[in-house]
């Protein structure tokens, strides 16, 4: 109860500068970042109330410098518009950063950082209010001697309370694991060598079951090619877990290695709630073709070795993205399908069963057939017995919009129109991020010149209820003590102003009533 208090205090007492909520029209979507020159590659994850964390980088000032906002569950942004510095760097390039939230809702973050004078890099834990807890420097996991280009570092948060991060070095893979303090728990950490003249690229982290950890990795030789998906289990004490030998320098299981990935794709997977993981990643090597696999939780494959096809038709297909229902054990992939070599784009999707095998046809789903239109990323999530699927849409009248559905398990399209518009805003769609939070809502985060974030409802619908002031999905007494709390309000902070009106007052309280319950 004290906890559910302290959040409606919290919401009461969000500033002017900060009130927003999530806007209901595809033309108006939320700001986070828009100062002159770039705001770029949004990176978001939920907190336990229904908000959300969006890291991004900002080149305001003449340099890409990491920052960090907070949203409250109703779209307000807790931090002040534009976010906070995380890391001032020097660095005129990006290498992507990785983001994650801890049991306590505090912000995870790991990238690579040049505050030092040399490249390396850093994890930092950010409190709800915006405080660095491990200092305004972080925690520096290299040893100051400076790293190699490779893929970007990632960060997540355990069952045991602790936070691991790997990172690529050199031709190692390394992972440490620390305390809530940042204080390294795997003496000079994990390292995960790769044969004699092949590199291992990190790919994706993520927590497992009783402390342990899943990493992805991809290998390739010095001329990247043939290029393999690899995995690792790691325990509490970063002991090998998906090899006989249990020894801290395995190579892992094999996920993938019947052709090649794409030079500098680093697929990521999704923990499947049980120990394991699902992966989908696209192969160039013989065609271009999108997979699918399961792997258990003490490393069997569910599919069969190299994963299953989303499809057998004969076209290419790209960008693909994968959910996974851990209460059915499907499996959904959805891609970007080409037609006529590439010219034409389409969105399809495939269900998998516990045992790989193709559900919606040999052919695939077409969510939107092939068109003249340019189409990718795709995002999909566990949505009920089926999915959501999110991507950018570029019609050839030159317009950008960001698009939608809701599809079961059969395969049917649940929403009216079938496809929505979640975004038709001038902005740009290439990196879009998407996340369920605990109120039924997917989060959208997208940028390449300012970001935005937007809200898409389980029902396709924008925005929130119209009495819904704490955003939680629910009109109820809560959102009638915030009113009450923000009463005679007048101005752009006023959170429970429902009609827009620039004041809390009787036109707000009938509104919320007349949508109580």
């Amino acid at each position: 109860m004290r906890h559910h208090i302290l959040c409606l205090l919290a919401i009461a007492s969000i500033g002017a500068a900060a009130f927003a909520r999530w806007p209901d029209d595809p033309a108006q979507n939320l700001p986070i970042a828009d100062r002159p020159d770039m705001q770029t590659s949004p990176r978001i994850c939920c907190t336990s109330d229904g908000g959300c964390y969006i890291g991004f980088f900002d080149k305001h000032d003449g340099d890409w410098d990491v920052y960090l906002q907070r949203l409250d569950p109703a779209g307000n942004e807790m931090w002040p518009h534009n976010g906070i510095l995380v890391a001032d760097r020097s660095c005129t390039w990006i290498a992507n950063f990785s983001l994650a939230v801890d049991g306590e809702d505090n912000a995870l973050l790991a990238f690579r950082d040049d505050r030092s004078g040399t490249d390396q890099i850093t994890a930092a834990r950010i409190a709800g209010d915006g405080s660095p807890l491990w200092g305004p420097l972080g925690v520096q996991l290299t040893d100051g001697t400076g790293v190699e280009y490779t893929s970007p570092p990632r960060i997540t948060s355990t069952s045991d309370g602790c936070i691991v991060v790997a990172w690529s070095w050199e031709a190692d893979l390394m992972l440490q694991k620390l305390d809530a303090g940042g204080a390294p728990l795997w003496g000079e950490g994990v390292k995960i060598a790769p044969p004699p003249e092949m590199y291992y690229g990190l790919a994706d982290l993520h927590p497992s079951d009783d402390g342990a950890v899943i990493v992805s990795w991809v290998r390739s030789s010095i001329d990247c090619a043939p290029r393999y998906l690899y995995a690792q289990k790691l325990d509490v004490d970063g002991e090998a877990m998906w090899n006989t030998s249990r020894s801290r320098d395995a190579g892992g299981i094999v996920v993938f290695d019947g052709g090649s990935l794409q030079v500098a794709d680093y697929p990521p997977f999704v923990p499947d709630g049980s120990g394991g993981a699902v992966f989908a990643w696209k192969s160039v090597t013989p065609v271009l073709q999108v997979h699918a696999q399961h792997i258990f939780a003490d490393g069997a494959e569910a599919f069969g070795h190299n994963g299953t096809a989303g499809s057998t038709a004969p076209r290419h297909r790209c960008e693909p993205h994968v959910c996974f229902n851990a209460g059915t054990g499907q499996t959904f992939l959805f891609w970007v399908e080409h037609a006529f070599g590439q010219s034409y784009d389409g969105i399809y999707g495939q269900r998998f069963d516990s045992h790989g095998m193709r559900q919606w046809t040999d052919s695939g789903l077409a969510v939107v057939h092939c068109d003249e239109s340019d189409r990718g990323p795709v995002r999909t999530l566990a949505c009920g017995d089926g999915a959501l699927v999110f991507w950018a849409d570029w019609p050839q009248t030159g317009a950008t919009f960001l698009r939608g559905a809701r599809l079961n398990d059969e395969g049917e399209l649940l929403w009216s129109p079938p496809v929505i518009d979640a975004s038709t805003n001038d902005s740009s769609k290439h990196r879009l991020e998407a996340a369920i939070n605990c109120h039924d809502m997917a989060l959208l985060a997208w940028g390449g010149g300012d970001v935005y974030a937007q809200n898409v409802n389980f029902d396709g619908t924008l925005g929130l209820r119209a009495g819904d002031v704490n955003g939680d999905g629910a009109v109820d007494v809560d959102d009638l003590l915030l009113l009450l709390a923000d009463w005679g309000c007048n101005g752009a902070g006023c959170i429970a102003d429902l009609n827009g009106d620039g004041e809390t007052n009787t036109a707000d309280l009938l509104l919320l009533l007349a949508d109580w319950g």
